[in-house]
């Protein structure tokens, strides 16, 4: 068997389909707004950070172009990375691959969330990459052809990897992810991110967040950044120091990106981040509203948004230049016959 950590070494990552008729398949969408995809797979352009410097890498996201027969006879070793709902594809891409001996590698939120469910690939990969990728690349070496690598431990945001935007067609995407923080210090028992990333806020520095602007400014790329990742506010103090840095970029490139941010609905009560936030020209935030029964929310452990008029917010948010998009769940336990109407009547 060849070995893959000498030589220039053939990967090829790839993100599978999303099946049609789902939630997460808008391809229909993408079209009419002259794109093939929301946004790169950042978790992959992760671990193209973490392979080897003297890899040939090979990045195909099926959204942007499929992957074809030739992708994978080209490959030496095959990666993986897909959400749950991409549990069938993302296996029917280890069987092609596996049919022309390929080694194959998943990874990504399935199989930090549901290892067991990808078990019949060669190597599963469940934990944050800056930790689990140097064990598979080690065994590697070694010789191995199969392996489980599991880390419940947390990377230090302040000296981890850039990703390879180089490798996307960035063109193709409606935005581009960057990843300021991991972790939530809330407890919303129905969140994945804080079973894969925990409770603890980590952030990058300042000049790591300038700097991954200025590398996508440099790549060509304009327009939507999204931008935090897990909860803006996680950490309001840095959060503020970063903004004001983004803002000083901007001012001197002319303002090549408008942002859009996921965040707690306590941020409203926030004046001086909002203000920053404008003068960064972010024009989009998601809130998990999640329902209008204080009670409901209290069983769920989303007692923060119990201090806050989801309405009012809206309208905060509103004032400073801001779309709101919202998550609604039906389906809790405490629902009463009246929770859908007083949802429609927020």
């Amino acid at each position: 068997m060849k070995d893959l950590l000498k030589g220039r070494t053939k990967c090829l990552l790839v993100r599978p389909e999303f099946l049609t008729n789902t939630f997460y398949n808008l391809s229909d969408v993408y079209d009419l707004l002259g794109a093939k995809s929301a946004a790169p797979p950042l978790g992959l352009l992760i671990v193209a950070a973490l392979l080897p410097k003297h890899w040939q890498l090979r990045f195909v996201d099926h959204d942007v172009t499929p992957l074809t027969e030739g992708d994978i006879d080209w490959a030496d070793i095959v990666f993986v990375s897909g959400i749950g709902p991409q549990e069938e594809t993302i296996m029917r891409v280890v069987r092609r691959a596996q049919a022309k001996g390929k080694l194959t590698v998943v990874g990504g939120s399935g199989a930090c969330l549901q290892p067991q469910v990808y078990q019949d690939a060669d190597f599963v990969v469940s934990g944050e990459g800056e930790d689990t990728i140097p064990e598979l690349l080690d065994d590697l070496g070694k010789g191995a052809t199969s392996g489980t690598y599991r880390s419940g431990n947390r990377a230090n945001m302040k000296t981890t990897v850039t990703p390879r935007y180089d490798l996307a067609q960035l063109d193709k995407y409606l935005m581009v992810g960057v990843q300021y923080v991991r972790g939530c210090p809330f407890a919303c028992e129905f969140c994945a991110q804080i079973e894969i990333f925990g409770r603890q806020p980590r952030t990058k520095t300042t000049q790591q967040v300038v700097s991954e602007l200025q590398l996508l400014h440099d790549l060509g790329y304009r327009g939507q950044i999204d931008f935090g990742y897990d909860n803006l506010i996680g950490d309001p103090v840095h959060c503020a120091k970063v903004l004001e840095a983004m803002r000083d970029w901007a001012i001197r490139n002319d303002h090549p990106f408008f942002y859009s941010t996921e965040a707690t609905i306590n941020l409203a009560k926030d004046d001086k981040l909002l203000r920053l936030m404008r003068d960064n020209d972010f024009r989009y935030v998601f809130v998990g509203i999640e329902s209008a029964d204080d009670e409901v929310l209290e069983q769920t452990k989303k007692s923060q948004n119990t201090t806050v008029s989801p309405v009012q917010a809206c309208k905060t948010f509103n004032s400073y230049g801001m779309t709101v998009q919202t998550g609604l769940i039906l389906g809790f336990d405490s629902e009463t016959d009246q929770t859908a109407d007083n949802i429609l009547k927020m």
